[in-house]
């Protein structure tokens, strides 16, 4: 037996990710779900909607090949996003990103980020303590991106992950950290023009890689979040105003179980299986969609609204539809932006992040150019 201070999320963690029970509805499973939060605080104000936006200090999150559009030439940035704040203190993502542009037509980026899950206490099944342990969950990456063209560009990252859900022997199974290795690749169209109107586009495939396993039981190595997405967007400028409209599909290229017989089969797959079985007809159930709108006055002041709907967290039947709210503060080589998402979904329960409030602080090192 485990009891801890933050059950619900532990348990989902040494589960595997994100699951759901309820008779009828479909079981979307993977390890590190940390993955699926991304750190991007203006993208979070905007429906999560990212891949096709504007090149800014948080790129490196949604899609590489923005950075070397950016009007930046070099960036760094932190975010802190608290999570299950009603379940639990202390459980929060923090990250930090940056990227440096080589040349015209080139650029570097990188990041770190780190979950903390607070505290687990152990206890056998007569209720006699075993210890404690500290969870957590840990990515970095680095990548490069260059422009194919005056309006496209191409990003490859490569990302260790590390994740310690449990340490030593707990009721005949020993625990150790998982390890893995995932690659990004992404593409991005920029079709903004001199005047800074115009279409944006984005494709991008995410956490390719490798299984992670926690223990030393064979065929016991967990699915990453591996992801589709794709985006388009339109912005207007006019003087000193900016009005951009962006959305996008996302979806986990993981296997849909319909029970834990076929959850647990999976676990023995290859993870290209894993990929193509994703595309069965209970897979396009589980798609997320965003959308979003970010007013912008003279690149100083930011007011971004948008909706999101995922359906592939149907845990206690969370595919409703959660309104998403954010701002941001422009002012020379500062950037500071907040976002909140709404607590409860139409049609649907609170997500994991839902009533919180996001907060990112960025700083340029050069000017525009």
């Amino acid at each position: 037996m485990i009891t801890k201070n933050i059950t619900a999320l532990l348990l989902i963690l040494l589960a595997g990710g994100t699951w759901a029970g309820a008779q009828n509805q479909q079981v979307v499973t993977t390890s590190v779900p940390f993955l699926r939060v991304s750190p991007d605080v203006r993208s979070s104000g905007i429906g999560d909607a990212g891949i096709a936006t504007t090149a800014d200090a948080y790129s490196v999150y949604r899609n590489l090949a923005k950075i070397p559009f950016a009007a930046k030439p070099a960036v760094v940035a932190a975010s802190y996003t608290p999570w299950l704040q009603k379940v639990s203190n202390g459980v929060y993502l923090a990250a930090a990103t940056g990227y440096y542009q080589l040349d015209n037509e080139s650029a570097v980026g990188g990041s770190i980020r780190y979950f903390n899950i607070g505290t687990a206490q152990y206890a056998n099944e007569n209720g006699d303590l075993l210890g404690t342990h500290k969870p957590y969950d840990m990515a970095i990456d680095a990548g490069y991106a260059r422009k194919l063209s005056d309006k496209f560009g191409i990003g490859v990252a490569l990302r260790y992950i590390r994740s310690s859900i449990a340490s030593g022997a707990i009721n005949g199974d020993t625990y150790k950290a998982g390890s893995a290795f995932s690659a990004d690749v992404s593409l991005y169209y920029n079709g903004i023009n001199a005047q800074g109107s115009g279409f944006l586009g984005g494709l991008t495939l995410t956490n390719l890689g490798t299984k992670i396993s926690y223990t030393q039981q064979a065929n016991a190595g967990g699915l990453l979040p591996a992801n589709l997405g794709i985006g388009g967007g339109y912005q207007i400028t006019d003087d000193a105003y900016t009005v951009a409209f962006t959305a996008e599909v996302n979806k986990l290229l993981v296997p849909v179980a319909d029970d834990e017989t076929d959850k647990t089969g999976y676990v023995k797959e290859s993870v290209m299986q894993s990929w193509t079985k994703s595309f069965n007809a209970a897979g396009w159930k589980t798609l997320q969609y965003s959308a979003g709108v970010e007013w912008g006055w003279n690149q100083t002041v930011f007011l971004r609204g948008g909706i999101l709907a995922d359906g592939s967290r149907r845990m206690a039947g969370d595919d409703g539809m959660h309104l998403t709210f954010g701002a941001g503060l422009h002012y020379q080589a500062m950037q500071l932006d907040v976002s909140f998402l709404s607590a409860k979904g139409y049609g649907g329960n609170a997500l994991p992040a839902a009533n919180t409030l996001r907060l990112g602080l960025a700083y340029s090192f050069a000017a525009s150019k």
